[in-house]
């Protein structure tokens, strides 16, 4: 259990009930979820240089990656499939490779998912070119520019995080305090610091 997430939830639901005493409900209960914060790198090695069931393996294995693809457009991951090149069928490994970059297959996944495919081509396919929302997505994707990597950014997240708890605890203690006036006081030297190293990068 998340102690500090359950309190908080609880003390979200007394703000203003200063006479009344914290108790905590079913619905507040919070539970510690860890994730993984830096992308992986998946590397799917398939040796079919001796098998005589390399058509099934191939059908596995697509299923496999095609899962995995999932979660990596979410967490950023890197996926890559290796085929011998020896192998008895290479043929069946190149058709894999193919399938899995083509529009086609590409359109499918990521309207199954929700995301914007990795080929090119396929952001010239329904639904990315009929509806608007996609089409604004598209035209982002396109035009955008490359935003450089801010080396103190990890620093910069962690004041974000502190002054962010510091507001809740502030509000908790004294739910009547003005929130415009508390969060220009809390994150406004941190806008500027920010705003400073953004224009060193």
């Amino acid at each position: 259990m998340a102690l500090d997430a359950t309190l908080r939830a609880a003390a979200c639901r007394f703000a203003g009930r200063p006479s009344e005493s914290l108790k905590i409900h079913p619905e507040d209960l919070r539970e510690k979820i860890r994730r993984h914060r830096s992308p992986y790198m998946m590397v799917f090695v398939l040796d079919n240089s001796w098998s005589v069931h390399v058509d099934k393996t191939l059908e596995a294995t697509k299923g496999v990656v095609l899962s995995f693809l999932k979660d990596a457009k979410i967490h950023k991951d890197k996926i890559s499939l290796v085929a011998f090149r020896h192998s008895r069928k290479p043929d069946a490994a190149l058709k894999l490779i193919r399938f899995l970059t083509q529009t086609e297959a590409q359109v499918q996944y990521a309207r199954r998912i929700g995301l914007l495919p990795a080929v090119v081509e396929a952001l010239n396919e329904d639904p990315f070119t009929t509806d608007r929302l996609w089409r604004s997505a598209v035209q982002a994707v396109k035009a955008g520019r490359v935003v450089p990597i801010t080396p103190s950014w990890g620093l910069m997240e962690d004041r974000l995080a502190t002054e962010f708890a510091a507001v809740w605890q502030a509000l908790f203690d004294q739910p009547t305090l003005d929130l415009v006036a508390l969060l220009a006081r809390r994150l406004e030297p941190l806008a500027r610091r920010l705003e400073q190293l953004l224009a060193r990068a």
